[in-house]
């Protein structure tokens, strides 16, 4: 008989290790299978190697049956170790997270640069500003310059990526930069411009120094029981939630049951409690990964469904938490669905137009949703849209055969006009239910048009009512 191999703690740990990256489980399973190995591990004696050998490929077997079960992201949500909550910041491990000591402020000629949070640690460190006393019509700034964080033992972060909102004479958003070095204290924002800001609108060449400290307030995370609800397909759970005396926050993941590769990009929801009393919601935070400043960013993950969500803290006397979400936005890339080539022949004209076979027309395909195109025509930009570059643009008359529970559609194309990366115009209903797409074309086509489909934002209606017990 072949005498069986032992396996080392270390090989159990690398097969658990590469399995946990992509597994997710239903709670209840979960559950039961952590306080059987609870009990199980209590009650056990000491092992011989051969005895825990076939102990670490018993949970092993457990771990491949329970993930083709309950499916790879559902064991990863309910498995993964639960963050602490920062009030007022988020979700956030508190051992490895530093934040900023006290707002600082900066004025400069009537314009105030007020730094209003740091949240930093071992992935990455954020940095949340506030501008104020700009000119209200000022120009927009496109050419945005480099910024950067140094650090005492001279560590300089170049920023990754950021995000901005500006109104009237404010502007709001937030930097993003790398990890935080290991045991960093103190830090220097460095802005040869002010973000979101054009060249010679404000002083320029900002420095301000950053005192970091450990969070002061952490308040404990939970893992609400059932809180989830599925309309077609689309799950919306509550993967994690917490309670302090300032604010609620919610980390929501979105999940699409099928071949749905699009993105979440965002949703409408309200939050009340048993006793019928509401919460506004403070604040959305933006996704882990947010849009790219710079060319070659660390791209976004695949599937980056997640966002976490801040409300008004909930009363005293609240026993259960209701979640309504009333519309989902799921957006996906259209590239590779088909294309359509317009020929204009000798001579294109205004007025120029292909009709197409009604029983066999051009079809785009995204997700679960077709678009016909009936028709295209070259016109002239109706006088209320003027101010673009051309007169001329391409009007594709589109059939929408849509699936599920989509109440609004939005496809955005391109022509071989435009340069790479470039596509826009707008999407107008028509009388008869169809869709009218309007492409700028900046000159009479003097050869085929080759037309794409770059994207499509769908907007799902629900309501998702999501309803679970507070802790007490």
């Amino acid at each position: 008989m072949r005498e069986q191999k032992p396996v080392t703690p270390e090989e159990v740990e690398s097969q658990l290790d590469q399995m946990f990256r992509s597994i997710q489980a239903d709670a209840r399973f979960a559950a039961r299978l952590e306080k059987d190995l609870t009990t199980r591990r209590a009650a056990a004696r000491p092992a011989r190697l051969g005895q825990l050998a076939w102990a670490g490929l018993s949970i092993v077997v457990v771990l491949i049956l329970l993930l083709a079960w309950a499916g790879p992201n559902r064991v990863l949500a309910e498995t993964r170790r639960l963050l602490g909550y920062l009030p007022g910041i988020g979700f956030a491990d508190p051992e490895s997270t530093r934040v900023l000591a006290e707002p600082v402020e900066v004025t400069r000629e009537g314009i105030t640069l007020r730094i209003e949070q740091v949240v930093a640690n071992a992935e990455r460190t954020k940095v949340i500003f506030s501008i104020s006393g700009l000119p209200e019509d000022r120009p927009t700034e496109y050419d945005a310059p480099h910024y950067s964080l140094v650090f005492e033992d001279g560590t300089d972060k170049w920023d990754l990526s950021y995000h901005l909102n500006s109104k009237e004479t404010q502007i709001s958003g937030d930097l993003e930069f790398s990890e935080l070095p290991p045991g960093a204290e103190k830090a220097t924002l460095l802005l040869p411009r002010l973000p979101g800001v054009a060249e010679g609108v404000a002083p320029e060449d900002w420095t301000v120094p950053l005192q970091l400290k450990d969070p002061d307030q952490v308040a404990r995370s939970y893992r609400p029981e059932g809180a989830q609800a599925t309309i077609n397909g689309m799950t919306v759970k509550v993967i994690e939630a917490a309670q302090s005396p300032t604010d609620t926050g919610l980390k929501i993941m979105t999940d699409w049951i099928g071949t749905h590769e699009g993105e979440f990009c965002g949703m409408t929801l309200q939050m009340s409690d048993d006793r019928g009393r509401d919460y506004d919601l403070l604040e959305m935070q933006q996704p882990d990964f947010p849009l790219p400043l710079r060319p070659n960013p660390t791209p976004t993950p695949p599937g980056t469904r997640e966002r976490t969500y801040r409300f008004a803290p909930f009363a005293q006397g609240a026993h259960q938490a209701i979640l309504n979400i009333t519309q989902i936005c799921w957006r996906y890339e259209g590239q590779g669905q088909g294309e359509l080539t317009l020929d204009p022949g000798q001579k294109a004209y205004v007025g120029q137009t292909w009709t197409f076979d009604p029983s066999n027309p051009p079809v785009f395909h995204v997700g679960e949703q077709t678009i016909e195109v009936l028709s295209a025509q070259i016109a002239k930009v109706p006088e209320d849209q003027a101010g673009f570059d051309s007169e001329l643009m391409l009007t594709l008359e589109l059939k929408l055969n849509l699936n599920g529970n989509v109440s609004e559609f939005g496809p955005a194309f391109t022509h071989s006009q435009n340069p790479p990366g470039n596509y826009g115009g707008s999407s107008v209903p028509l009388e008869n239910g169809h869709l009218e797409a309007r492409l700028i074309l900046r000159e009479l086509p003097d050869r085929p048009l080759i037309i794409q489909l770059v994207e499509v934002t769908e907007i799902l209606q629900g309501p998702w009512e999501i309803r679970w017990t507070l802790p007490q």
